[in-house]
């Protein structure tokens, strides 16, 4: 990674997996840009798609994170203050300019936001120019896009999926119960609106839990699945060999921890 300002970032996800399992709300401007695979993303109340060629501008204050992803889902990912954007011309305010939700940009605006940020990188005295005018290209871009099509969230599956993020090992009765629906109702319409059943989505947050411990460097493997509410070690090897195509070994080995 390039030593960053701490008022902007820019890094690629494949380079840095780690996945909050809380709702984030950052006092920074978020912007995402599909690459590869694809993923669902929970934003204002919404589901959005996130493809390759999708960019995603997430304003200050606003609660998001990532619900599901593919294998082979990449992105890049800039973090922007105020007091950055505040000193870029054309850039847009953190706070929010516009709608919430993903845009699809042509593959040759797709492939410049591409390139600028790989190049962006490569040379770190130019970090701060360069990310600013990325900054700016995308949100030029966003705005020439056509309008995303966001699905909004049924009230009971947004309490129930801020309240696996909360708790993964919540029991079905009781997450029943803080949504307001029957557990087979509840199932269903999570199923239709997230993409995922609630069990699959229960062991993708027990993952980002357990990924996060190891990357702080808190716990070994196999305390950091027990924390996370996998029962046991083995029943985490499976859930990540599944999730990720390789063991959590030879994935920390090759990514470090």
């Amino acid at each position: 990674m390039v030593a960053q300002p701490p008022h902007a970032t820019l890094w690629r996800r494949s380079d840095r997996r780690a996945q909050a399992f809380r709702p984030s709300v950052h006092a920074e401007l978020v912007v995402l840009f599909g690459l590869s695979g694809s993923a669902q993303y929970f934003i204002d109340g919404q589901v959005v798609p996130l493809r390759q060629g999708a960019l995603l501008f997430a304003w200050a204050g606003t609660a998001h994170f990532l619900v599901s992803d593919t294998r082979e889902f990449d992105m890049w990912v800039a973090l922007v203050s105020g007091r950055f954007a505040s000193g870029v011309a054309s850039a847009p305010d953190v706070a929010g300019q516009g709608e919430t939700g993903a845009r699809s940009l042509a593959p040759a605006q797709a492939d410049e936001l591409d390139r600028l940020a790989g190049q962006i990188l490569s040379v770190p005295e130019a970090l701060r120019p360069g990310l600013g005018w990325w900054l700016v290209r995308a949100w030029q871009h966003w705005q020439d896009a056509p309008h995303g099509a966001g699905r909004a969230l049924h009230p009971a599956v947004d309490r129930a999926a801020r309240a696996l993020r909360r708790s993964p090992d919540m029991p079905l009765s009781a997450l029943s119960r803080e949504a307001g629906l029957s557990p087979g109702r509840l199932g269903q319409v999570f199923r239709q609106q997230i993409g995922q059943g609630i069990v699959a989505f229960r062991t993708a947050e027990k993952l980002a839990r357990a990924d996060q411990l190891i990357r702080a460097g808190r716990l070994d493997l196999l305390n950091a699945a027990l924390e996370a509410g996998f029962g046991s070690y083995s029943q985490f090897y499976r859930a990540f060999a599944a999730h990720r195509g390789v063991s959590p070994r030879a994935y920390y080995a090759a990514h470090g921890p």
